[in-house]
């Protein structure tokens, strides 16, 4: 349930919105593209809540408001075109690969990635925006599948570890899996993240190979794995930032 609350214009507070979750145990803030900002209060939590909220964390809130106007500037639309569909560059920083994005209208009815050294070409019906975005996603995979698996199978090798089987797909919400089989699943996402990030998640899910829960030995060993874990861990509450509008849209 939503409810419409906004700080006042001479409040100085960023304006937001407050969301009732049944599924919420703790209140939270976040920041949603392209401004956004959403409270998430429990059930049964007083509404005042959100404005105690919004008035301690409005210096994180506007550095992350500051953080996501930086990173939709990054993906830099082509003019004339349905902006956030349309990337006139692309950057998987995981892999620190950059891609300047060309359209080629044909008359085919769909959309297809054509994928060189350094460019990415767009064929066919390139004025249609959801067909843009579903081959801009279908090029992302394809990229995932073929990038993801050797730097997990580098990090696994680094550390004595291995696995029986690694996948990728475009997840909504989960940046890796690990099974009791011995499979770990990786989101294709993650080439979007910063290095550091997704190769955090990789050793979160190799940390698994040994302890499939989150106990007290899980979290000693990936900290010995990621000396950063606790930074890391934090920074991907909010990774979804650097995920383009195209990709999340």
């Amino acid at each position: 349930m939503t409810i419409g609350l906004n700080a006042s214009a001479n409040s100085g507070l960023p304006a937001y919105g407050v969301r009732v979750s049944a599924r919420a145990r703790h209140p939270q803030v976040r920041i949603l593209p392209p401004d956004r900002v959403e409270v998430v209060l429990p059930q049964g939590a007083p509404e005042s809540l959100a404005a105690r909220l919004i008035t301690a964390k409005q210096v994180w809130i506007r550095r992350k408001l500051a953080q996501l106007a930086r990173l939709q500037a990054a993906h830099a639309p082509v003019p004339g075109t349905d902006a956030p569909m349309h990337p006139a560059h692309i950057h998987l920083t995981a892999i620190d690969r950059r891609l300047s994005v060309v359209y080629r209208p044909t008359r085919a009815a769909g959309v297809r990635a054509i994928h060189g050294e350094d460019m990415l070409t767009l064929a066919g019906a390139v004025d249609d925006a959801p067909r843009v975005r579903a081959a801009l996603r279908r090029w992302l995979l394809a990229t995932a599948k073929a990038e993801l698996p050797p730097l997990l199978h580098r990090l696994a090798a680094g550390h004595g570890m291995s696995f029986r089987h690694v996948g990728v797909r475009m997840q909504k919400s989960r940046w890796g899996s690990c099974s009791a089989r011995r499979h770990i699943m990786l989101n294709a996402k993650l080439l979007c993240l910063p290095a550091e990030l997704a190769r955090h998640v990789m050793l979160h899910e190799l940390a698994h190979l040994r302890h499939l829960d989150h106990s007290r030995s899980f979290w000693s060993l990936l900290h010995d794995l990621d000396p950063d874990t606790a930074r890391h861990h934090a920074a991907l509450r909010t990774a979804w930032l650097h995920m383009p509008a195209w990709l999340e849209a």
